[in-house]
């Protein structure tokens, strides 16, 4: 409750943020493959990194690294 109340979202989806958010940077700052970055970034599934990778920032991984 304090967590939600202060930061106003869950632990689990806090802490999903923040691996989305390493793996932004890493997608603009390497040239490590989208496996690589999500295996990184503790995600077991690319397909499960790209929902929500989309769903955090309206675009997928693939069409970041190409922009």
């Amino acid at each position: 409750m304090v967590f939600q109340r202060h930061q106003n979202t869950t632990p689990n989806r806090y802490y999903l943020k923040l691996r989305l958010q390493h793996a932004r940077r890493m997608l603009e700052e390497t040239n490590l493959s989208i496996a690589s970055i999500a295996q990184a970034t503790g995600f077991s599934s690319q397909s499960y990194f790209g929902k929500c990778f989309k769903d955090l920032y309206d675009i997928q991984p693939s069409h970041l690294r190409q922009e």
